[in-house]
């Protein structure tokens, strides 16, 4: 169902991740910044740097102001040739996400812009621009926050023309989007957390594998696959067919990378599953690959797959 295909990711909030590094800072403070970096990003292109990082090629597209066009296309060429980026450019910029990393108290702190590159012109060449791609060899992902109302109705059919066209998507959102997406069909993956799928399902659910295999038997009659992510627990990957539950067991590593994990388990997933077409192998090869992010080494370095432990849960 999924082996072969191409990976396509949608980003419709996409943004610039601006990371400051400095030594020791507090409210009030003037200080001297030893790093600043600038990145296109959101969570549909962090899923394709991720999976250039595992040699997968794919195609980021989405919406990106025009503004900024030039400047993101330059900078991603700069990143990775395993990203061909085919944005929509729509009036405007694109947001611009701080990161403030104080290196000496260990601590961080994020400060997040609203997106306003949606509305329905701009959807509409999105629209064109996904149709001219899709085929029965692509599966597209829908990653990052999405607008509400008219404008989320507008993606809900978008989404259904590509189902039409044969091709798969996977979504990886929040809140009333996740919820009308999944109701409203033609959606083959998801990837909630243990919160979002409690707000999903409407059940206050803990972190308990067989509680909360139970409460996705009502999505399995809309999507095929719900990759459950547990956080420092692990992820389940649930489908009509069976259940597998699996986490790192290793040895304990310093933590390097804090945000970010989520979109390499996803994309990890997606490698092992467009690979071999197994849930759980593409479990392992996701939480291999958030693993890795999460301790700073490459998501290549295979050192690190004899540490995970896969349990099937019945």
């Amino acid at each position: 169902m999924f082996t072969n295909r191409e990976i396509v990711t949608v980003g419709i909030s996409p943004c610039w991740d601006i990371t400051c590094r400095v030594k020791g800072i507090d409210w009030g403070s003037h200080e001297t910044i030893d790093a600043q970096y600038s990145v296109p990003a959101g969570k549909a292109l962090n899923v394709s740097r991720a999976l250039a990082q595992l040699d997968i090629p794919s195609t980021a597209t989405g919406l990106w102001g025009s503004d900024d066009y030039q400047q993101m296309l330059s900078t991603i060429a700069q990143l990775s040739e395993n990203i061909t980026p085919d944005f929509v450019a729509v009036p405007g910029s694109t947001r611009r996400n701080i990161t403030i990393a104080d290196t000496f108290n260990q601590r961080e702190m994020h400060l997040r812009s609203p997106s306003t590159l949606a509305n329905p012109e701009s959807l509409d060449r999105l629209e064109q621009k996904l149709l001219s791609l899709a085929s029965e060899n692509k599966l597209f992902v829908f990653a990052g926050s999405l607008p509400t109302g008219e404008l989320l109705e507008r993606i809900a059919t978008i989404i259904e023309k590509l189902h039409q066209a044969k091709a798969a998507v996977a979504l990886d959102t929040s809140g009333p989007a996740l919820r009308t997406l999944v109701e409203a069909g033609h959606v083959s993956i998801i990837k909630p957390n243990i919160e979002e799928l409690s707000e999903l399902t409407g059940a206050q659910l803990s972190d308990d594998p067989h509680q909360l295999i139970a409460s996705t038997k009502p999505l399995l009659e809309e999507v095929d696959i719900v990759l459950l992510s547990r956080g420092a627990g692990g992820a389940i990957a649930i489908t009509r067919e069976g259940s597998v539950s699996g986490a790192f067991r290793g040895k304990a590593q310093p933590v390097t990378h804090t945000v970010g994990c989520g979109d390499y388990l996803l994309a990890g997933f997606l490698t092992g599953l467009t690979q071999v077409g197994e849930s759980g192998f593409a479990l392992q090869r996701g939480l291999l690959t958030a693993t890795a992010r999460a301790f700073g080494v490459k998501p290549t370095d295979l050192s690190l797959a004899n540490q995970i432990e896969l349990k099937v849960v019945k």
